[in-house]
């Protein structure tokens, strides 16, 4: 009698101690459901924190719910054109697509950037091309504001970095920001220079180097500083996951966590993150990704260059599905917080 009373006990303490997390489950799989055809509400940005200015680029995820019909124009055209097979249905939920564009437009595991730039432009590019204007992928952004706090510039190869820092001095020719409040930050990762990369740099007369960050520097003290009259302030972190290099959001999250909240003590302070295109969008969906994990609200804008002719169909192809993945992150960051809040405490 006493074993059957200390098992019912057992079983009532232990069903007590995870009823928290029992309860947090419950509410995920309703959340899940609920959030097929929900997009970012204000109530949901305001639980995740992060506040932006108006966003210049057009929506990854419309109103009602439903995937831009953009990228679902872009999915058909490259269906039938490939091999890719199974497509979605149009109105398919936003996970379904994300599977799909996953497996479909991501670079191969392996491939970086460099690489997939020189893919050069499919038979059918021409026909994406308006669909890629329609997601802001193509024409330049401007910034808001003329004044910022930082001004941050993403780490690249070293022609996309030409490309962003040509952009900044384009930005304060024409009066659309100024940098003389303005702390500029150039923010990268730790790698190794590809072989190209080291071939562009001494065929545009700059020193060879093994390292990204050396040979940035090495631009923008040869090629910027004495157009801009401006110290460039380097942020090259060790990649979390080393040898795999860092990606956009390690080096967010380094600058937000080592720069920002340990030099103000408010968040007013506004920042400025310059790309080059087409990545302005997707690169801005990812700045609102890692703010969310901090608990202060951040002001910051991301602005874009034009994007050359010549880019690869599948750098555009890629950015979309990054930028589709990410968002469905911050989309679910307020559930995954608390998941992750019960699981420490129990």
């Amino acid at each position: 009698m006493t074993n059957n009373t200390d098992n019912k006990y057992k079983s009532s303490t232990l069903l007590l101690h995870h009823l928290p997390m029992l309860l947090v489950l419950i509410a995920a799989v309703i959340y899940r459901q609920e959030a097929h055809s929900q997009p970012l509400t204000a109530e949901t940005e305001a639980t995740v924190k992060t506040v932006a200015f108006p966003s210049p680029y057009p929506l990854i995820v419309e109103k009602n719910g439903q995937l831009n019909p953009a990228v679902i124009a872009i999915a058909h055209i490259v269906a039938q054109h490939t091999a890719s097979r199974a497509l979605p249905a149009d109105n398919a939920s936003l996970e379904t697509w994300n599977d799909y564009l996953q497996i479909h437009f991501i670079r191969r595991s392996g491939t970086d950037h460099q690489q997939v730039q020189k893919l050069g432009n499919a038979a059918y590019h021409h026909y994406l091309v308006p669909y890629f204007e329609k997601l802001g992928l193509i024409e330049r952004v401007w910034p808001s504001q003329k004044h910022y706090d930082y001004v941050i510039v993403f780490g690249g190869s070293p022609w996309d970095t030409q490309a962003r820092f040509k952009y900044l001095q384009k930005l304060v020719g024409a009066q659309k920001i100024s940098l003389e409040k303005s702390t500029v930050f150039y923010i990268n990762g730790k790698r190794t220079l590809h072989p190209s990369e080291r071939r562009y740099l001494l065929k545009n007369g700059y020193p060879d180097c093994q390292y990204q960050n050396e040979a940035v520097e090495r631009i923008w003290d040869q090629a910027w500083k004495p157009k801009l009259k401006k110290d460039l302030v380097f942020l090259t972190i060790i990649p979390p996951k080393h040898p795999i290099r860092a990606n956009t959001a390690d080096t967010v999250r380094a600058f937000l966590k080592d720069i920002y909240f340990k030099e103000n003590k408010t968040t007013d302070k506004t920042i400025l993150f310059i790309t080059n295109g087409p990545y302005g969008p997707y690169q801005h969906e990812t700045v609102r990704a890692v703010a969310a994990e901090f608990s202060a609200p951040i002001a910051f804008e991301t602005v874009s260059s034009h994007t050359r002719k010549m880019m690869s169909t599948a750098s555009f192809l890629d950015t979309i599905a990054r930028r589709v993945y990410t968002y469905l992150e911050l989309r679910d960051y307020p559930l995954k917080k608390s998941l992750d809040q019960v699981h420490h405490a129990s």
